[in-house]
């Protein structure tokens, strides 16, 4: 890369950073007793306002997010030694996923395609 690439990358990214937030926080609360411990509920935390500005004024963006945390239940939970663990995840799994939910090679191709795609993913089902 140039220096001056460098330059451009390097402040693009210092700029994108402005507008990074953690839109959604999981807690996981089990049921204690049980053996082994079982997931009762997940719980999610987020600023409702925006959150709702999101989805009516990027819609997109919004949708992105929901099948985010959507896989992220989906990917990123497996039982080991009974136990459900959630911290295990190959985030590019869920990212690459739900780029390809959102793209027009998913929407024209069959559902035979849909799998073998989320197969090649990684998105085991």
């Amino acid at each position: 890369m140039s220096p001056a690439a460098t330059k451009t990358a390097v402040g693009t990214t210092t700029a994108l950073k402005k507008f990074l937030y953690q839109a959604v926080r999981r807690e996981i609360r089990t049921i204690w007793g049980s053996v082994p411990p079982k997931i009762a509920q997940i719980q999610y935390y987020y600023p409702r306002t925006m959150v709702m500005n999101l989805r009516e004024d990027q819609p997109q963006q919004y949708s992105f997010l929901m099948i985010h945390e959507w896989l992220w239940d989906r990917v990123c939970r497996q039982e080991i030694g009974g136990i459900w663990q959630t911290d295990s995840c190959d985030v590019h799994i869920v990212r690459d996923v739900n780029r390809y939910f959102h793209s027009q090679d998913f929407f024209e191709a069959s559902s035979g395609e849909v799998k073998k795609h989320l197969h090649r993913l990684g998105f085991l089902f």
